[in-house]
């Protein structure tokens, strides 16, 4: 990946944690394939800690010029557009913040987003230094039969888990069941333990 060293940390969690999610999903990207793929971020910070490292930088040697082997991001967008131009997605690229109920309110813009026909498949990423996840959020006919969750079943583990790594387990525990024949559509009216 061109430029990948340049990404702050932020960056590089978005644009690894997108294409593992395609990946994950089974939809290949390539240099030369644009796709209708839309990618839906949002984090705490934006890109706060890069702009405070150029500062200190520019601060301490003289507040003349800041060093050109330092590039800063200085929009909360900047790692979306750095994931969808490595992963060619001609899609919509949207940043918002959302104060309360993260990871519901993603994941329910980028269903609407779908169902407005802004797109036909949204990476829905929240990304920062410490930690990232990616759903790929797609129109229901393009979604193979393997995939499991609906939006809603992820928005309802989102709300009741406390913690990434919970959310994964009850993600995953719910969604992949095994029948002797590999991975199933799970059915919406068996009950869950989360």
């Amino acid at each position: 990946m061109k430029s990948f060293g340049k990404y702050d940390l932020v960056s590089k969690m978005t644009c690894c944690v997108s294409a593992l999610a395609l990946y994950d999903s089974g939809i290949s990207y390539s240099e030369g394939q644009k796709q209708d793929i839309g990618i839906l971020g949002t984090n705490t910070d934006g890109c706060l800690q890069s702009n405070v490292e150029f500062f200190k930088d520019y601060v301490e040697h003289g507040r003349t010029l800041g060093r050109a082997s330092l590039f800063v991001n200085t929009l909360p967008s900047i790692p979306m557009a750095e994931a969808a131009i490595y992963l060619k997605c001609r899609g919509p690229l949207v940043y918002m913040a959302f104060s309360q109920k993260r990871v519901r309110s993603l994941l329910s813009q980028s269903e609407k987003m779908i169902l407005r026909g802004e797109s036909t498949t949204i990476l829905a990423v929240s990304a920062s230094e410490q930690e990232a996840l990616c759903f790929v959020v797609a129109r229901e006919q393009d979604v193979p039969a393997q995939m499991v969750c609906g939006v809603e079943e992820v928005m309802d583990v989102a709300e009741e888990t406390m913690t990434l790594d919970e959310m994964v387990r009850a993600l995953t525990s719910m969604a992949l069941e095994d029948d002797g024949r590999g991975l199933r559509r799970a059915d919406p009216n068996e009950k869950r333990s989360v």
